[in-house]
């Protein structure tokens, strides 16, 4: 429903009640942790309201009485008083008197739950209130700047990661080894040099550390980066780059969710890179010269998923991404990814999942990092945002800066870093490397980001 309108205000508020009418987690009798959600009630409330403010755009005053009617005031009489004088300004010779009392009294219900219109649209209205705070030439921009791949990005000797580790983290799926050298922490994974599973470590991590560069080139350093580390020119782990202040989403405040931005682009990005693992902790805020925005960590489920991701044709299809990203309707991208994704911001896992992980972080060191009801349902609530909406708006001009020559940024040099690191002489040569899976993933995501881009330019040209 959501349409470009001379008045930005209006297109804010008709998103937020699309997110409403839209949201998937709808009050249903076979779902009993559904139930504080809005039904068809609540359905028809919004689509009243939505009827209204569409007739109401004529004057941001009348536009502001109406919504501060609806949020605040709650009186029949007072909305059903304003409903009749909008109505006479913009169709004089068609006002039903009775029927516009009775949905001044529908606008009167619904409660202030999270979940509910009423407090959607409030979100909505204050966004518009709080202006909007992203600023041309700020760090946010710079951060869409092409990466130099020009230097070598695969390796990195241990002795320059820091001070060795004095403890093994275990809340991820690997041990993880943590050094700290100033201004810098790294992640590192070692591998086990005996087990017969180290190629085929060295060969996905290979496939990582291309991966995270594909996520490099297009959200710049608000991407981790992955690096093999080396020892006596023998490959020993894989490690990561810890970003300055990085906080993850599922220990920040909703205070913090709602100041950081950036998060839009990195949601359309995630489903545009098939990232299947984006859960609660795998993304957060880390600060960028002084700004605070979204970020996002940890590249290596979908390179060990490679084989059974790669072959399924029926999710993140790209004629879906492009359909959506043309509607510029934020709530479709949302549902978009709650159907194609294991972890979605806006949808909550399953309460059997849920409880698999209470039980699994209970018994061990692991985090629990599946999305709950109340996450997800503060995640809708305050999606149709100024700053949201404009973020999606324009992340159509970045694919298009950012896909404009993929074989030149992006494809020549990162295969030229892989042709030169098969031919080198790491790990001692005692083996040869394998680059099938990083050229495999490369090549894809060259296909994809190029499809995406094609296809958003033959709607334009029509």
């Amino acid at each position: 429903m959501a349409v470009e309108f001379i008045n930005p205000s209006v297109d804010v508020i008709q998103q937020a009640i699309d997110s409403y009418i839209l949201n998937q987690n709808k009050a249903k009798l076979s779902n009993w942790q559904l139930l504080h959600h809005h039904g068809e009630s609540g359905i028809e409330r919004a689509k009243i309201l939505s009827k209204w403010v569409y007739r109401a755009a004529y004057s941001e005053e009348q536009l502001h009485i109406l919504l501060y009617n609806f949020i605040y005031t709650k009186s029949t009489s007072a909305i059903s008083n304003q409903l009749l004088s909008i109505a006479y300004k913009t169709q004089p010779k068609s006002v039903d008197i009775s029927t516009i009392k009775k949905e001044a009294k529908k606008l009167t219900e619904g409660n202030n739950t999270t979940s509910s219109l009423r407090t959607y649209v409030k979100n909505a209205r204050d966004s518009i209130s709080a202006g909007y705070r992203y600023i041309k030439g700020t760090g946010f921009d710079k951060l869409f700047e092409n990466n130099d791949l020009k230097d070598s990005l695969f390796t990195i000797e241990e002795c320059d990661l820091g001070q060795p580790p004095t403890k093994t983290s275990k809340t991820s799926a690997h041990d993880i080894r943590i050094y700290k050298s100033p201004g810098n922490l790294f992640f590192m994974k070692p591998f086990e040099l005996s087990s017969k599973e180290y190629q085929k470590n060295i060969d996905n991590g290979i496939a990582e550390v291309v991966y995270a560069q594909i996520w490099r080139y297009l959200i710049g350093e608000r991407a981790s980066e992955s690096r093999l580390v080396t020892k006596n020119d023998q490959i020993i782990g894989i490690c990561s780059r810890g970003l300055k202040g990085f906080k993850e989403y599922g220990k920040m405040t909703d205070d913090e969710k709602l100041k950081t931005k950036g998060l839009i682009s990195i949601l359309v990005f995630v489903y545009l890179l098939m990232e299947d693992d984006f859960h609660i902790f795998n993304y957060g805020q880390a600060n960028f010269d002084g700004e605070t925005y979204f970020a996002k960590i940890d590249h290596d489920y979908i390179v060990d998923k490679w084989d059974m991701l790669s072959k399924d044709s029926t999710k993140f299809r790209i004629a879906e991404l492009s359909r959506v990203l043309r509607s510029k309707n934020l709530t479709a991208l949302i549902n978009l990814l709650a159907a194609n994704s294991r972890f979605s911001p806006g949808s909550s896992n399953t309460f059997l999942l849920r409880a698999a992980h209470t039980g699994r972080a209970s018994l061990s060191d692991r985090k629990k990092t599946t999305t709950s009801n109340s996450q997800s349902a503060f995640f809708r609530s305050n999606l149709a945002t100024l700053n949201n909406i404009n973020e999606f708006k324009s992340i159509i001009d970045t694919i298009n800066q950012r896909c404009n020559n993929l074989q030149a940024s992006l494809f020549v040099p990162l295969q030229t870093q892989l042709s030169s690191f098969e031919n080198s002489k790491v790990n001692n040569n005692k083996s040869k490397v394998s680059i099938k899976k990083a050229e495999a993933i490369l090549n894809h995501f060259i296909e994809r980001m190029q499809k995406l881009k094609n296809s958003l330019d033959q709607k334009v040209n029509k």
